[in-house]
């Protein structure tokens, strides 16, 4: 998975209480009406923005601000008023996510909510760690070799949220990931920032190495109809 590509696909997606199976049935005839929109209303921080390295974790104020540098506009996010970006539930297992032309397949379990691209779009390595960072896996297909798109495989992204067609907290983190490999008598720095429609899988911690650093930080954003 490109770090650029994720970073230019889901800033896009900013354009867009658990209930029982009996209950959200109930609701379907009252105001569970589709098309159906909701607009961000809120974004909530989950915790504070956490930095590890192989060492364990960082919890120095000024050194996390350093680590962050120019990234750190990825953290901290607030809603700003007047912000008027949506998504739209076109029925009860189809939503429109990222741009009004992308459709995304809904599944519904008792108020956790799975959006699963229609298509498969995102080149994806599943040797790069960035992929490891999704909880929920992106559905894969392998790509001939002439197609020729630098991944082996492209995938389905995954977006996941909680509540109910009329208020949904949609998941989401931030992230910056550096590390630091020789070249005989150089060094090469990879630098990834950005975030992701998805939850993070804490068991990457561990997978750092010795020059790594890895800053997250978890967020909801809140999305209302009108």
């Amino acid at each position: 998975m490109k770090a650029k590509y994720l970073y230019f696909s889901l800033l896009l997606s900013l354009y867009f209480s658990i209930f029982s199976c009996k209950k959200d049935s109930s609701n379907a005839n009252s105001n569970n009406k589709f098309p159906r929109k909701l607009y961000l209303t809120q974004i909530t921080q989950k915790d504070i923005v956490r930095v590890y390295t192989a060492n364990g974790e960082i919890t120095d104020a000024s050194q996390k601000d350093k680590f962050l540098g120019p990234a750190k506009e990825y953290f901290n996010l607030v809603y700003q008023q007047g912000d008027t970006s949506a998504m739209t539930f076109i029925n009860r297992d189809t939503a429109l996510l990222i741009s009004p032309t992308e459709k995304f397949v809904v599944t519904n379990n008792n108020g956790q909510f799975i959006f699963t691209d229609a298509e498969y779009r995102v080149p994806v390595d599943k040797t790069d760690i960035l992929y490891e960072f999704l909880k929920y896996d992106y559905p894969l297909i392998a790509v001939p070799v002439a197609a020729n798109i630098g991944a082996p495989y492209l995938g389905k992204e995954v977006i996941v949220g909680y509540g109910d067609y009329n208020t949904l907290k949609l998941s989401r983190f931030s992230y910056k990931l550096t590390s630091r490999t020789s070249n005989t008598s150089t060094y090469i720095y990879n630098i990834n920032f950005g975030f992701i429609y998805n939850e993070f899988n804490s068991a990457v911690i561990s997978q750092l190495k010795a020059n790594d650093t890895l800053a997250v930080q978890e967020s909801f954003l809140t999305l209302k109809s009108r």
